[in-house]
């Protein structure tokens, strides 16, 4: 659910761009988060980015990278708009687009709910249940390396990029266990 107005623009260390756009974000982010009553340390268990990081992110002294951002975005259920360093190109694109309606415009683009996940080394999760209970379609490990367990003995070990189908999983009971820290993306 998007609210109209917020738009999260990376900062000036990222994009090499000034001070002035880091600002903005760092304004947008503390008006929505205040905006929902969540605390600061509220924002940090919810996205698992340190609440120093966003302290120094709101204050304008750190420009968040992309991983952030997205962090930050699905908490507080905002759409993420990434500003470019050329406006004058992106305009001209969404000229070319409104000259040519085409029903792809509308199926090029979908924004899904996400969630990341940590897991240390040695850590076991129910993955069937989670896929489950929150609904996920498809879990994408970023990095790290996973075994993917089931109890009827199905034992697969996944490095960066694997892709799990979490529609099937859930009609088994799959484990994941971490062999090395991982980090999976789950989209709804």
């Amino acid at each position: 659910m998007a609210t109209p107005g917020f738009f999260f623009i990376l900062g000036s260390r990222e994009l090499g761009r000034d001070n002035v756009t880091s600002n903005v974000f760092a304004l947008q982010i503390s008006a929505r988060r205040k905006e929902m009553k969540l605390s600061m340390r509220g924002l940090a268990h919810a996205t698992g980015i340190a609440a120093s990081t966003i302290s120094r992110i709101e204050s304008g002294k750190l420009s968040p990278t992309l991983d952030n951002v997205l962090k930050i975005a699905a908490v507080l259920q905002l759409e993420p708009h990434l500003a470019d360093n050329n406006q004058s190109e992106a305009s001209t694109e969404a000229k070319v687009a409104e000259d040519h309606p085409t029903r792809m415009n509308h199926e090029l683009i979908t924004y899904r709910r996400i969630a990341t996940t940590v897991l240390k080394p040695g850590t076991r999760r129910d993955v069937s249940n989670l896929a489950a209970r929150n609904g996920y379609t498809t879990a994408v490990l970023l990095r790290g390396i996973i075994e993917l367990r089931s109890s009827t003995g199905i034992r697969e070990r996944l490095t960066r990029g694997a892709t799990i189908n979490c529609r099937l999983i859930t009609r088994h009971e799959f484990y994941l266990i971490a062999i090395q820290e991982a980090e999976l993306i789950w989209i709804v």
